[in-house]
């Protein structure tokens, strides 16, 4: 069931970016530790980041990784010497100009950490596969 209503989400969420002819699916999983403004400010972060460091690649879909990834969100924020640590995982398609990325191929399942202090903004640490 829970499959169901987050693939309807996704479907109801795929949204035309302003000033990027780019579009993409953007997952809603609710989170019980983030709210719904937390988890956009780091999406506009991330897709920020995205777009300046993955020129050359298509983003095809971006979500939150689910409160069940509590532990490992505590783990990466004492890592960076943060409070909070959130997880967003995005798949995208390159076309071969983004260093080590193998050209035309789909990357998917690939993880954004983010981090902040205080409130704070939100700050992409790392990405990749965990």
């Amino acid at each position: 069931m829970k499959k169901l209503v987050t693939l309807l989400l996704a479907v109801l969420l795929v949204l035309s970016l302003t000033g990027c002819s780019q579009s993409f699916v953007r997952i809603g999983e609710k989170s019980e530790i983030y709210t719904e403004e937390d988890i956009e400010e780091a999406f506009d972060v991330a897709l920020k980041e995205f777009r300046r460091e993955f020129d050359g690649c298509t983003l095809i879909e971006m979500g939150y990784a689910g409160d069940e990834t509590r532990s490992e969100q505590k783990e990466w924020a004492a890592q960076y010497n943060a409070d909070e640590c959130t997880i967003l995982i995005c798949s995208f398609e390159t076309d071969g100009r983004v260093g080590p990325l193998n050209p035309n191929s789909v990357y998917e399942d690939y993880e954004l950490i983010l981090t902040r202090t205080g409130g704070g903004k939100w700050i992409v640490q790392t990405g990749g596969y965990g």
